[in-house]
């Protein structure tokens, strides 16, 4: 029983990191001026 709790553990550990990751990636992969842009639009999300 803890064998399995382990791995459902590294499992969703590594679900989280994945997530986490796939999130900087597409902070950092936006372009800056598209932002700019739609915050110049009145985009309050663009705000952030």
């Amino acid at each position: 029983m803890a064998i399995i709790l382990r791995l459902l553990l590294i499992v969703t550990l590594v679900a989280l990191n994945a997530f986490f990751v796939a999130a900087e990636y597409a902070l950092l992969s936006v372009r800056r001026t598209r932002i700019e842009q739609l915050a110049r639009e009145g985009d309050s999300r663009a705000r952030l």
